[in-house]
């Protein structure tokens, strides 16, 4: 966001298509997301300009079947950055949906409807993402990572809406957030935490 960029001077992001940030995950449809992981913490930890590191996965559509895998690693990931001294902000998973967000809100609206009526109720999101609730929670309480509430920022009156009066539409398909979505989230960094005069 603008403000990030304002109050520490650059922002640099590195993502992975379908990669978790957790050391030694395997993907199964990305070969080098192992590798990536691994590469992408090294740098980090030997970067001394990098202060602070902004952690966000869709846990939700990772394998069961690898879920221990990914939780470990996560863990994993998380501790080296804190140890070597880096401040840790995780972001709890957005809420996704099983449509195309603004598809379904032009439907809603070309028929009359309410397009922020429409959306995941909060307590199906609380119930999908329980376990990765609990397992940043976990992961923040060994470490001292900040963890930032996504449902707090994306979700109100028990709706987790894909569309909001006055702002647009929050999402540009069904699980990735637009500009104006990932503003809100970027907005919601504490100055404390974001700026440099950190402890």
């Amino acid at each position: 966001g603008e403000r990030m960029a304002k109050t520490q001077g650059a922002v640099m992001q590195i993502t992975a298509s379908a990669c978790p940030p957790a050391l030694g995950y395997n993907s199964y449809n990305r070969k080098n997301c192992t590798l990536h992981n691994s590469e992408t913490l090294d740098q980090l930890v030997a970067d001394s300009r990098i202060r602070q590191v902004v952690m966000l996965a869709n846990f939700a559509t990772y394998p069961q079947a690898k879920r221990e895998e990914l939780e470990r690693g996560f863990e994993a990931a998380v501790q080296t950055l804190s140890t070597n001294g880096k401040k840790v902000i995780i972001f709890e998973p957005i809420p996704v949906f099983d449509f195309d967000a603004p598809s379904a809100l032009g439907l809603i609206a070309s028929r009359g409807g309410k397009p922020s009526a429409w959306g995941l109720p909060l307590q199906v999101y609380r119930s999908k993402n329980a376990p990765f609730l609990e397992l940043i929670s976990r992961v923040a309480k060994a470490t001292s990572a900040v963890v930032i509430p996504t449902a707090d920022i994306l979700c109100r009156d028990d709706l987790c809406g894909a569309f909001a009066d006055g702002e647009g539409v929050l999402y540009f398909n069904a699980d990735h957030l637009s500009v104006t979505g990932a503003r809100r989230l970027a907005m919601a960094i504490p100055l404390t935490v974001v700026g440099n005069n950190l402890d």
